[in-house]
């Protein structure tokens, strides 16, 4: 992993002008702007297009940082992260696999301080019981859907 200063986290290039990273490469940003606690990112190719907050896993039989939206509650190994931003289908960008980040929530509540878990449309929930498996962070507050602030830790990243 790289720790790079001066990284522009929110560039998003189309097929057309290429990777500017090396795809499935992970970079850390120590203390973003706004923030007391580094970030870490990994450069994906977007298979579908992906919106700000939604969780991120390898599409399925990729073997490299194919990033598509969690269809269902996958395990959290297969999560590589949380788009911060739009990235259109085909495009190539940053998500964030660790770190405070913003998150949908699905129409169940997050509690504040709650593990949260994958759940449908690549959103997440509070975890309930025996689906520890499904945990990709916390909830740092709680909210019923729509964007929530949460600490992610993305295993499959």
């Amino acid at each position: 992993m790289r720790v790079v200063s001066g990284i522009e986290v929110t560039l998003v290039r189309t097929a057309a002008e290429g990777a500017a990273f090396p795809v499935g490469g992970k970079f850390s940003v120590s203390s973003p702007a706004g923030s007391t606690q580094a970030q870490e990112w990994i450069y994906v190719s977007a298979g579908a297009g992906l919106s700000q907050g939604d969780v991120v896993s390898r599409a399925n039989g990729s073997t490299t940082c194919l990033a598509a939206v969690v269809a269902g509650a996958d395990a959290a190994g297969k999560v590589i992260g949380v788009a911060q931003h739009t990235i259109a289908s085909g495009s190539f960008g940053f998500i964030q696999c660790k770190g405070i980040a913003e998150v949908t929530a699905s129409g169940a509540a997050t509690t504040a301080n709650a593990a949260i878990m994958t759940a449908a449309s690549g959103e997440v929930t509070t975890m309930t019981a025996g689906n520890e498996h499904k945990v990709i962070g916390l909830a740092t507050e709680a909210i019923t859907s729509g964007l929530a602030t949460c600490f992610i830790n993305c295993p499959g990243a």
